[in-house]
């Protein structure tokens, strides 16, 4: 079913934002490119593609995969808050994707 790998990648989302020591900025890009860009809009319910969309497209906005980690300050990138409101929004869209796999 497309629904369970989406909820499959939102969980390990999740559980790489709940891990660890690290910077919620470095949490959050591992979650973005590790396992949110693999998800396609057909993977997620229609009732909830529109809001996955914008949450995609504001995570593909913050060009992780083209930052310089290393030479570049992370408050530069992305500020706490915005990663922390991104990270909320991943962990809802989890739980709605999960109550939606389950009825």
């Amino acid at each position: 079913m497309q629904d369970l790998y989406a909820l499959k990648k939102f969980q390990l989302a999740v559980m790489d934002l709940a891990m660890g020591t690290s910077l919620i900025q470095i949490k959050l890009a591992k979650a973005y490119v590790d396992h949110i860009t693999h998800v396609d809009v057909d993977h997620i319910s229609e009732n909830l593609r529109a809001e996955f969309v914008e949450l995609k497209k504001r995570l593909a906005a913050i060009s992780f995969l083209s930052q310089d980690w290393n030479n570049v300050p992370i408050a530069n990138i992305m500020t706490e808050d915005t990663a922390q409101t991104l990270a909320k929004q991943i962990v809802e869209m989890c739980f709605r994707i999960s109550r939606e796999y389950v009825e």
